[in-house]
């Protein structure tokens, strides 16, 4: 069992460090598993040292509803029942020729208009419009007109607001640099010949993202940012983790006492510390660190 126990460990020690990919930083990352296992396991712990009536099918289903509210909470902030759209994208295929129009001279120049006269154009969520009207051919298709726009298409991140940016940002294919050739406010035109394959992605579940709609349950605003969801949600599992251990541990029958002599609170007898001076005394450094602590909150708040 302890090398079958292995081999699972390692393969899921390979899935979570590619789930990493999912986070916009590690330390995100690292917060999603602290209350996922850490938060449950320290409410179990808490319990069990300082109730002497907790039991141990207490402490497992306190522990093992937790972590299952905990991933529950998790998939519910990701999931968007409306459908997500994800980041925009549009990628220049190898040998396109692109064109950057300019107005001015010196500091005064300004870039007005990106024209790609030729090549191949591939769009992830970008919609082509022609006169204010979309163009549409399907999933692939050749540009007709001259001056045919992208325009990005509305995310559904704010419900009922509808956003349009024209020039996304996009990379050139022919490069491993993240070179990018579309800018916030300046129209991205299309030559008529340009070939346009485009694909639109809708995602039920983001992993990247938040819905605001389900944030506001978890962590009492539509607009939280990842930390503040995953302090929430540490919080409900640490809740949830110590209604169950109280209820389970009332309806089932504890250890008795003499086996819990020295592990529990209330059964361990304190030692004493003798004659101290007061300026030695734990609880008096106990106090100064929690009023600096509090001191140094409010400053910084």
């Amino acid at each position: 069992m302890g090398r079958w126990c292995a081999i699972l460990g390692v393969l899921v020690s390979i899935a979570t460090a590619y789930a990493l990919l999912w986070f916009s930083n590690i330390l995100e990352f690292l917060q999603v598993l602290v209350f996922f296992f850490i938060v449950p396991l320290f409410g179990t712990v808490i319990l069990g040292m300082l109730w002497k009536r907790a039991t141990p099918a207490g402490g497992f289903c306190g522990f093992l509803s937790a972590i299952i509210a905990s991933i529950g909470m998790w998939v519910y902030v990701h999931t968007f029942p409306d459908g997500y759209r994800p980041q925009p994208k549009a990628t220049l295929a190898p040998g396109a020729v692109v064109t950057l129009e300019k107005s001015g001279a010196g500091k005064a120049e300004k870039l007005t208009r990106i024209v790609v006269e030729a090549g191949q154009v591939n769009l992830v969520n970008v919609g082509v419009s022609q006169g204010g009207k979309a163009l549409s051919g399907g999933p692939e298709f050749v540009v007709s007109e001259t001056g045919a726009v992208l325009e990005v298409e509305a995310r559904n991140q704010a419900k009922g607001g509808t956003v349009q940016v024209l020039a996304p940002e996009a990379v050139l294919s022919d490069s491993k640099q993240t070179t990018k050739f579309g800018v916030d406010g300046v129209p991205v035109v299309l030559r008529a010949g340009v070939r346009v394959k485009a694909v639109s992605v809708v995602q039920r579940f983001a992993p990247a993202a938040f819905n605001p709609d389900h944030t506001k349950y978890i962590a009492r605003s539509e607009k939280a940012k990842p930390m503040a969801v995953n302090m929430y949600s540490g919080w409900w599992s640490l809740v949830v983790c110590v209604v169950m251990t109280v209820l389970v541990s009332l309806f089932t029958k504890p250890k008795p006492e003499t086996e819990l002599k020295n592990l529990v609170y209330g059964l361990t007898p304190l030692p004493d510390e003798g004659p101290c001076p007061w300026y030695e005394r734990p609880a008096l450094w106990a106090a100064v660190v929690g009023v600096a602590l509090v001191a140094v909150n409010v400053v910084f708040w």
